[in-house]
């Protein structure tokens, strides 16, 4: 094969195609595509062929007929794409198929050849992926002994189906799931043939453009480059591999779906590697990306912290079953033998991590993963490295709005298809953010749970760096998120998004973990359901699933202390408008349970945290020795009310979104917009009591119309007895207005 592979990525002036190329027994065998039309050069009559050289090491295939019915994995993973790099596609498989081949009116058509689509005996239809030229009338490749029993076609030139995916990952919980556009490959051309132990390997290089149309923004036509590399692997199965049997609770990734023929029904099963006593360790290599960031921050052990990432999942089954090292020169991430944890460094900044794995079909068998990170997360050795300096590891929030940043925005992500497959995992898997993105970073904050025991600086980072990519890991090895890990204080689990403190004290898999791995591998028959437990569809349901929060209490270890705090600090005593605090989230993390709360008593206790002492009536000693407490509080008080009822949802900066619909958040929330509408604490401005007015005609409810009614008597009354200052006649004759709008009619049906 030696042969083969010079011909296909040779340089020279002249690339000779050896005689003996086919008489090796491959199933796949590159071929020299042709410089010209003709490509044949003869140097005499007797002479072999030879192939004027191309521009690059572009090739044919050409595929043995035996073959043909064969089944056969192809997977694809897209290793460059521009724009946007990762932020696009770069660095994801995009899936693996079952397939064979069939050779049919010049084509070679490539079919699905899984189990996912036998439905039952009469209907188990043939799925087409792909479709080629064969290639014919190439005397160079004609004149090779063995031709005939090969087909030759062009693999640059089949259908070429790609698709881009919109918001994919904006934000997996809140974002718009647009559908696919369509993209149209322009030009493409092959690289990279190599040889595997199961099969063959190569890469193809494409450009072609498409139209973006998210259905918000106005349609654009845009241009996509990239390298996509593909593999074609002898089908197998691992010995004595086993699914396990799949529970109503989702602990796992699915498998693919698969039809039960002859049932009407469909199965899948989580996925897992064929992991067993006595097996050769697998080979998770690291990128020389860590050799570079390791250069930088010599302090730390930056390799070592990876490593540990990866083999700390080896106790968990008790034997080794991974062994991390950093790649040599050369390998390429992506390929279909290799399993990699990319680390870009310095990097695109992304400012995430991702894991990314390839299946077989039929089975939920892993045959490869991936794990990506980049130079964002080395902010975790910035950060230690000046506390390092300063002699302390003080890591407590701001107190000055001059030293305060707003949480960078994540960027937009988007998603490809190729050949109808698209990322294996649900594209919502697992986007790690980094905690720059979170407003709490740690629980350094007066007034709120003590933190836990620091460890020194360079502990704490080498411990937070590694619970990054043994979080990675737990998704490859087929563990899906526990956002209620931290409910047991700093987490049950690393497969939880933890701030940074938590993060450093969990760099080693958690109770939950060892019980969640050892049923899936059949180490144990315990079912992990007595950990606390939520996957990525509680986050939009159950306020105490959430990401980057913690404590045992969190509504009141974190959202309710830190609330009240930068309450306490900006609105009342820097005066800052409450807006402000929308900069860290903490209204609405607070609010959750306002409108999705565990209990009614818990949902009607956030509404009272949340509006602390703007709260109606104010104390008037308050407001007697701090003349701006009552602005203050009035402003609170409002923007709370708002936010919970008539704010819109795309301002409402939580998962959980939706009106409160305990009958007791109602209920403390009409308490308060009697007195604000009517401003019985003389504190209450006008803006807020006209927007008082709208909260309650948006209730439709006889209490809140008689509330508006009340209002409007006093206000007439107020009007003509002369109470109302001169300069505030107009106000209150425009919330007279209001309320007059509002209640003819008031119901609305």
């Amino acid at each position: 094969m030696s042969g083969v592979l010079a011909a296909g990525c040779a340089h020279t002036d002249e690339t000779r195609i050896p005689p003996d190329a086919l008489l090796t027994g491959e199933t796949f065998v590159s071929i020299p595509k042709p410089a010209d039309d003709s490509g044949l050069v003869r140097q005499a009559a007797t002479s072999s062929p030879i192939i004027s050289p191309t521009k690059g090491d572009d090739f044919y295939l050409a595929v043995k007929k035996t073959e043909l019915g064969s089944k056969w994995f192809l997977s694809a993973f897209m290793k460059q794409f521009y724009p946007d790099n990762v932020n696009m596609a770069a660095a994801r498989a995009l899936g693996t198929r079952v397939v064979s081949f069939k050779v049919q009116n010049g084509k070679l058509f490539m079919f699905d050849s899984s189990d996912q689509y036998h439905a039952s005996d009469l209907f188990d239809p043939q799925i087409l992926v792909e479709a080629y030229p064969v290639v014919t009338g190439y005397a160079p490749f004609e004149a090779l002994a063995n031709s005939d029993k090969y087909v030759l076609f062009d693999p640059a030139a089949g259908l070429n189906k790609f698709s881009i995916h919109g918001n994919t990952f904006a934000d997996p919980y809140l974002s718009r799931q647009t559908s696919g556009f369509d993209f149209s490959v322009g030009v493409s051309f092959m690289q990279s043939f190599r040889k595997l132990a199961d099969g063959v390997s190569f890469e193809q290089v494409f450009t072609g453009q498409g139209i973006y149309d998210d259905g918000v923004n106005p349609a654009f036509t845009y241009r996509a480059s990239g390298t996509l590399g593909i593999g074609l692997q002898k089908y197998s199965e691992g010995q004595g591999f086993t699914r396990t049997p799949y529970a109503d609770d989702e602990y796992y990734f699915r498998s693919d779906r698969r039809a039960l023929p002859n049932t009407g029904g469909f199965t899948s099963n989580p996925i897992k590697w064929n992991i067993k006593k006595g097996m050769q360790p697998i080979k998770i290599w690291i990128s020389r990306g860590i050799l570079k960031a390791q250069a930088d921050y010599p302090e730390f052990d930056l390799v070592g912290s990876v490593k540990k990432g990866i083999e700390n999942w080896n106790d968990v089954f008790g034997f080794q079953v991974f062994k991390a090292d950093v790649a040599p020169e050369g390998m390429s991430f992506g390929d279909p033998d290799v399993n990699m944890v990319v680390f870009d460094y310095p990097g695109v900044q992304s400012g995430y991590a991702f894991a990314n794995w390839r299946t077989n079909p039929n089975t939920g068998e892993v045959l490869q993963g991936n794990i990506y990170a980049d130079g964002t997360w080395i902010y975790i050795f910035d950060k230690a490295r000046k506390a390092m300096q300063a002699g302390n590891t003080n890591t407590a929030p701001p107190t000055s709005p001059n030293m305060i940043a707003k949480p960078e925005t994540k960027p937009q992500i988007m998603g490809l298809t190729w050949g109808g497959m698209r990322s294996e995992q649900d594209p919502t898997a697992c986007i790690l953010w980094s905690p720059k993105y979170n407003p709490v970073y740690s629980r350094h904050l007066a007034g709120a749970s003590p933190a836990p025991a620091a460890a020194d600086p360079k502990t704490t980072a080498e411990n937070m760096f590694t619970h990054v990519f043994v979080h990675e890991m737990g998704h490859v090895l087929g563990l899906r998120h526990n956002f209620k890990g931290s409910l047991v204080p700093p987490s049950s689990s690393v497969m939880d998004y933890l701030i940074d403190d938590d993060g450093a004290l969990r760099s080693t898999p958690g109770a939950y973990d060892v019980a969640a791995i050892k049923y899936l591998y059949n180490l144990s028959q315990a079912y992990p359901n007595t950990a606390p437990f939520c996957n990525d569809s509680g986050v939009t349901q159950d306020p105490d699933c959430a990401l980057f929060d913690f404590g045992a209490d969190p509504m009141h270890e974190l959202w309710g202390k830190y609330y009240a705090h930068y309450v306490d600090l900006f609105v009342f005593q820097y005066g800052f408008p409450p807006d402000f605090l929308d900069w860290f989230g903490l209204t609405d993390g607070l609010l959750t349970y306002a409108r999705a709360g565990a209990s009614e008593a818990q949902a009607v206790d956030a509404v009272k945290i949340a509006l602390d002492r703007g709260a109606a009536p104010v104390d008037p000693r308050s407001t007697s020795s701090d003349p701006n407490f009552g602005p203050s509080a009035d402003a609170l008080a409002i923007y709370v009310l708002k936010r919970l009822w008539t704010d819109p949802m795309e301002k409402r900066q939580s998962y959980i979104a939706n009106d409160p619909f305990y009958p007791g958040v109602y209920q403390s929330s009409l308490d308060q917009l009697k007195l604000i509408v009517k401003n019985a604490d003389a504190v209450r401005s006008y803006e807020s009591r006209r927007a008082s007015v709208d909260i309650l005609k948006k209730f439709q409810t006889l209490d809140a119309y008689q509330a508006l009614v009340d209002a409007r008597g006093l206000l007439q009354a107020q009007l003509a007895s002369g109470q109302i200052a001169a300069s505030d006649v107009l106000s209150a004759n425009d919330l007279l207005a209001r309320i007059n709008a509002a209640t003819n009619p008031y119901f609305v049906h």
